[in-house]
């Protein structure tokens, strides 16, 4: 999973560029966390839980966009996609949503959302 972190120093806004097939994250990262210490903090500590214990699906819930765990593995997801029923155009909607849900690894999600922290901290 490869990614950079910017910020806009006029602004004072984070931004996250992750490729194609994590766009989701950046969304996450900006719109769900942003610098918020304390969001930060919850999903760390959700993390913690799931190394913990891997059978129980750990789940984090955004505004927009919200995570699960299970069994090592990250799921980041629209929250659209928990309540579309577009079977119908499963085709139309295919490109939308590869864009709209991403996974990885618990160890590589952690170690970007710490890296993430300490960019946002400074």
């Amino acid at each position: 999973m490869e990614f950079e972190f910017r910020k806009n120093i006029l602004l004072g806004e984070y931004y996250a560029a992750f490729n194609m097939e994590h766009a989701v994250i950046s969304r996450f990262l900006e719109d769900e966390l942003g610098a918020d210490r304390t969001m930060i903090e919850q999903v760390l500590q959700l993390l913690q839980s799931a190394y913990q214990d891997d059978l129980t699906e750990q789940v984090w819930f955004g505004r927009e966009i919200s995570l699960k765990i299970l069994e090592g593995e990250v799921t980041i997801f629209e929250n659209t996609l928990t309540h579309a029923n577009h079977h119908d155009f499963e085709d139309e909607f295919e490109l939308y949503e590869s864009e709209s849900i991403a996974t990885c690894g618990l160890d590589d999600f952690e170690s970007m959302l710490m890296q993430w922290q300490q960019f946002t901290q400074n």
